[in-house]
């Protein structure tokens, strides 16, 4: 039988790793091939929820309230391609080898899914079905076959991508879960909350 997830702190405001692009590019006039649908443009239309590093280091990855996932070379903040997330995206994690990036967000719906896109061809490979409002964070376990996700159903969930099934749900948070991070190994997740609480959860 599992143990309940242990309490480690009261009143969490957020954690977050803040990042700086070296250039302004969100604006940019020239479109590269490989745009997909979304909408004309090759920049953000709103608030960014999401940057990331690609593996090769050179190509960054940003998401947000427009349901844009874009990429761009990060030394000329150059665009790269576009992909419709078809949701405002809340968070988002790319595979280890960088091949794959799991979205979730809110996408007006009760049921609120996280969609798995390859970012090669920005073809949506999963949709994994679960969480009863927005998702609030997504991440891909270390091994790349399993994926962990919080929500505003004040749940985590954990998926296996092999099947693109859920295997299990875990509940102890009273209010939307804010955040979401794993220990190095994957053997961890902690999680924090609107109602105050941090909590550690083995995977």
């Amino acid at each position: 039988m599992r143990e309940p997830p242990t309490l480690i702190a009261a009143a969490l405001t957020a954690w977050c790793f803040v990042a700086s692009f070296p250039f302004a590019a969100l604006a940019a006039t020239e479109q590269s091939p490989g745009v997909f649908d979304c909408g004309g443009g090759t920049g953000h239309l709103s608030a960014l929820n999401v940057a990331l590093f690609l593996p090769d280091g050179k190509t960054v990855v940003s998401s947000g309230w427009d349901d844009r996932i874009i990429l761009w070379e990060a030394e000329s903040g150059r665009f790269r391609r576009c992909v419709n997330a078809r949701m405002s995206v809340l968070g988002a994690d790319l595979s280890p080898d960088g091949q794959k990036i799991l979205v979730g967000g809110r996408a007006g719906g009760r049921d609120e899914p996280i969609r798995m896109w390859d970012m090669e061809s920005g073809r949506e490979l999963a949709v994994l079905d679960g969480h009863k409002g927005p998702v609030s964070a997504v991440l891909f376990l270390p091994d790349g076959k399993r994926a962990i996700s919080s929500g505003w159903d004040k749940t985590i969930r954990l998926w296996d991508l092999t099947r693109n099934k859920q295997s299990a749900v875990w509940t102890g948070h009273k209010d939307n879960i804010s955040a979401l991070a794993l220990s190095p190994d994957g053997t961890k997740a902690v999680s924090g909350s609107w109602d105050g609480a941090i909590m550690v959860w083995d995977v």
